[in-house]
């Protein structure tokens, strides 16, 4: 992603992130849970990213803790299949970040 496109990038989805708790306030009275996934994901988005800016995408991949993005399938369906089960009746309002620990990274 080009740096002149991250500030509306990180504005989007912080937009996402305060829409989910609104909802999941408004909804957890009809026993419905609200959540939002923030996957630092190998996606096709990624892959034609890497292509147009191998550079600042081999430097975002070592600046990651595991040294790498997550697989779709491998690594964020698993958190997804929970948050869609029983299993999280009760967890709702939640921005799951599932990136590797790449977020708290400096």
């Amino acid at each position: 992603m080009p740096p002149s496109a991250l500030p509306n990038f990180r504005e989007n989805k912080e937009a996402l992130r305060g829409l989910t708790k609104i909802a999941a306030k408004e909804w957890g009275q009809y026993g419905i849970c609200v959540n939002i996934v923030l996957p630092g994901a190998e996606s096709p988005a990624a892959k034609a990213w890497a292509e147009k800016f191998p550079e600042e995408y081999a430097k975002q991949v070592n600046l990651n803790p595991m040294k790498r993005f997550g697989d779709p399938e491998m690594d964020i369906a698993p958190v997804v299949a929970f948050l869609a089960g029983p299993d999280s009746c009760y967890f709702s309002g939640q921005s799951v970040i599932v990136d590797g620990a790449n977020s708290i990274m400096p």
